[in-house]
């Protein structure tokens, strides 16, 4: 009701119907009622460093000096690489001492991933238990939304992780302005026929995704990273076979695993687990491909998320 007298008030609706790979602008009203709920700390901008990481990070073209330039312009990024270059992971018999030598032992594909998990992992940060749920959830969407790249768009494995990790910054947003009462929302989508997003939007006027691509436009994300961001809840047919549809599909399979889920999200596993069959029959996967993707997903989870979780 609050959002549709909103809407009503301020005529939010867009004219101009957008592509699957492409947003339409935020109503300038929705756009400020995302900067009051923000609050006095705002929407940060971002540094220097997170910007050409993801620049690097996105581009296919990139070499190890690219990635060397970066690193080479933020010392505590660099230590976080030599670290993981170091560790059990990469363990290759010889100790990386420059970031050269890290650079070449990560390699490029991993440090795409490193990078942009890096510079995005301390965003809106907050003391809820809700969020290190969150960022877990993020990883393997990323982690999922890469893997699942690499099968039906294989040139789009980079661009997927780093939509897959932004796609729920909306709610990191709301839970650190909100905190436990954010938390409430999030429980109450659990036991209601309402959606997440109507439930956000009733409470606040806007939803997770709306936040999401306004934060995007802000940090010059591209087109198609802020239209994941901003449709990864739309139905298949609107999706389309682009980059918001490996967004939504990540998704499920990050909810149909478990992962970042504490017992009392039972509820959104079981729902994600029985949207299986429909995400397989959109990318015309059989049930032993999405079991494989399932399997790998976890794998991945399980051998990178420490790399990604751990404090700078």
């Amino acid at each position: 009701m609050v959002r549709k007298l909103f809407s009503q008030l301020f005529n939010t609706k867009s004219s101009h119907p957008a592509s699957s790979d492409e947003a339409p602008a935020l109503p300038s009203a929705l756009g400020q009622q995302i900067v009051n709920l923000a609050g006095a700390r705002g929407i940060p901008s971002m540094p220097r460093t997170a910007q050409l990481a993801f620049q690097v990070a996105t581009n296919p073209g990139a070499a190890n000096e690219d990635f060397i330039k970066v690193l080479e312009g933020d010392e505590g990024l660099a230590a976080r690489v030599l670290r993981v270059a170091n560790s059990v992971y990469y363990e290759r018999g010889q100790k990386s001492e420059t970031i050269e030598q890290a650079v070449v032992v990560i390699g490029t594909s991993n440090l795409r991933s490193f990078l942009s998990a890096s510079v995005l992992k301390d965003i809106f940060p907050g003391g809820h238990p809700y969020r290190a749920m969150l960022w877990q959830h993020d990883i393997c969407v990323a982690i999922a939304a890469r893997e699942l790249a690499r099968i039906v768009m294989p040139d789009r494995d980079d661009t997927a992780f780093l939509s897959g990790l932004m796609h729920d910054v909306g709610k990191l947003l709301l839970l650190q302005r909100f905190d436990e009462d954010y938390a409430q929302v999030l429980r109450k989508a659990l036991q209601s026929e309402a959606s997440l997003c109507t439930i956000e939007a009733d409470t606040y006027v806007v939803d997770h995704t709306e936040i999401g691509q306004y934060i995007g436009e802000q940090w010059s994300f591209s087109s198609d990273i802020i239209a994941a961001i901003r449709h990864h809840h739309h139905a298949w047919d609107k999706v389309g076979q682009s980059l918001a549809a490996i967004v939504k599909g990540a998704d499920i399979l990050g909810h149909a695993l478990g992962i970042g889920h504490l017992k009392e999200f039972h509820r959104q596993q079981e729902q994600a687990q029985a949207a299986l069959p429909e995400m397989s029959k959109h990318f015309s996967m059989s049930d032993s491909q999405v079991r494989n993707l399932m399997e790998k997903t976890s794998r991945q989870y399980e051998e990178e998320s420490s790399q990604y979780m751990q404090s700078g």
